[in-house]
């Protein structure tokens, strides 16, 4: 072998070496091509929905999108991250194919959003869009606010959203910026002010039932509770210790019926007033009868609930007499 035949095969192997090497050390965002194929409107306006192809999607961790703010905002930008195993559960990953719901885009405006992919490997690559969406119909003036004071663009705020409870128009609940920009409706048909966030979803009253409307714009009937005589909800739905806790009315129970719910919508937790304030006057040796009227129209009026973790207690606040709070477990009369 000549001097000249072995350099040439050294220089061969040295490249040869050098680009296993590369391919070897190469992140999964280098080795992974994802691509945005198409977006389709969702349940309204303000959700649509991303077509991405994947050439692995077994190694993407998370995919986190990020709608810009309208110019002159000072809202951060509305974001939400997605956990591969929660794409796969809900069937937004087949085959090759992975459909990702964008929520909180302005409506009647093309909004700007960026995807940031997560590897496995911890790796990290992005790519961005647009998704131009239709107008959406405010019977209520929702999306065109009076202005009492307006804020100020150096003040810095905990929070950018702002869940409005109202039974206006049918598309309750209803989310607003700090900006007083409508983000976001219930798609269910449902008017009702009686709602909470809860496990990223709100959680809505309408009639005798209760539905889950997650972000993305599915609707989920949980239960309806005509099976424990419940004619009707009121007031708030309120965090409790296990899930939260719905204000309930019955034939005999005028606003003195709260019921704590999981998020299944399974009742856990039940408490009657009726029976807690008799047994203790009776137990103090007073009449109930003077004093509790179970089937009138605001004995107790219960306003809202909330429960203290701290000592495990339940706080009712009852408009016509005062502020109770009874120990969660034993619903015996602390205060």
């Amino acid at each position: 072998m000549t001097g000249t035949t072995a350099r040439r095969l050294f220089q061969l192997t040295t490249v040869a070496f050098a680009l296993a090497v590369r391919t070897v050390g190469a992140s999964e965002a280098e080795d992974t091509t994802v691509t945005i194929t198409s977006a389709t409107e969702g349940a309204t306006p303000f959700i649509h929905q991303l077509k991405l192809n994947a050439s692995d999607t077994s190694v993407i961790k998370s995919i986190k999108f990020s709608i810009a703010p309208k110019p002159g905002s000072v809202t951060r930008p509305l974001s939400g991250t997605y956990a591969n195993a929660y794409l796969v559960a809900r069937g937004y990953v087949q085959a090759n194919s992975i459909f990702i719901p964008v929520y909180g885009l302005y409506a009647n405006y093309t909004n700007s959003v960026t995807l940031t992919y997560t590897f496995l490997d911890g790796s990290t690559s992005q790519d961005s869009t647009t998704i131009t969406t239709a107008a959406f119909v405010d019977p209520c003036g929702y999306s065109k606010p009076t202005i009492l004071q307006e804020r100020k663009k150096a003040a810095t705020l905990s929070y950018d959203y702002i869940l409005i409870r109202s039974g206006c128009g049918t598309f309750s609940p209803t989310v607003i910026d700090t900006d007083g920009a409508l983000r976001w409706v219930g798609p269910a048909g449902i008017a009702s002010p009686h709602v909470n966030f809860f496990d990223n979803a709100f959680y809505i009253t309408s009639g005798t039932s209760l539905y889950r409307i997650d972000l993305d714009g599915t609707v989920t009937f949980l239960h309806d509770y005509t099976d424990l005589g419940v004619i009707s909800f009121h007031h708030n739905v309120d965090h409790g210790k296990r899930g939260l806790i719905l204000d309930a009315n019955t034939a005999t129970h005028q606003e003195s019926l709260n019921l704590e719910v999981d998020i299944a919508g399974n009742v856990v937790k039940m408490w009657d007033m009726v029976d807690v304030i008799s047994e203790a006057m009776r137990a103090g040796d007073d009449n109930p009868d003077d004093f509790i009227v179970p089937s009138s129209d605001d004995w107790f009026h219960n306003n809202a609930t909330a429960y203290n973790r701290a000592d495990d207690s339940l706080l009712i606040s009852s408009r016509e007499n005062f502020v109770i709070c009874l120990d969660y477990e034993s619903l015996a009369i602390k205060w």
